[in-house]
């Protein structure tokens, strides 16, 4: 009966806004859509191999493309790798679905940071 009567004292004396904020892991997950055909170019140059004369620097590029609509694909070209994957977006959250990266679009600018780089859209 005590631990009743605490959980409806819990549920009654907080409001909404004193709530933590959600988990992006359980916030409701969908394909990323608006990012679908669109490219995204590193703002910075960064290495990408090297050359005859030492380290090389190029633009990293990133592709989104349409799937399904639970899930989005996309190929990132980085350094001398070119990888792919699935993501899924929740809020402004792009998030990998191997959980390796994770992204943040500024639907204003168009520029994304995708694991700690700028990237501006590419028309």
């Amino acid at each position: 009966m005590r631990a009743v009567w605490i959980t409806t004292v819990l549920a009654v004396g907080c409001s909404v806004e004193q709530l933590p904020p959600e988990d992006p892991s359980t916030t409701a997950r969908t394909a990323c859509t608006s990012l679908e055909g669109l490219t995204f170019r590193a703002v910075d140059p960064m290495e990408c191999g090297l050359g005859p004369d030492g380290p090389e620097l190029c633009h990293y590029t990133l592709e989104f493309r349409a799937h399904d609509t639970t899930r989005t694909g996309f190929a990132w070209s980085h350094s001398d790798v070119q990888e792919g994957g699935w993501v899924t977006c929740a809020g402004d959250a792009i998030l990998d679905l191997d959980l390796r990266y994770e992204g943040h679009l500024d639907e204003q600018t168009m520029e994304l940071v995708w694991d700690g780089g700028v990237y501006a859209f590419v028309p």
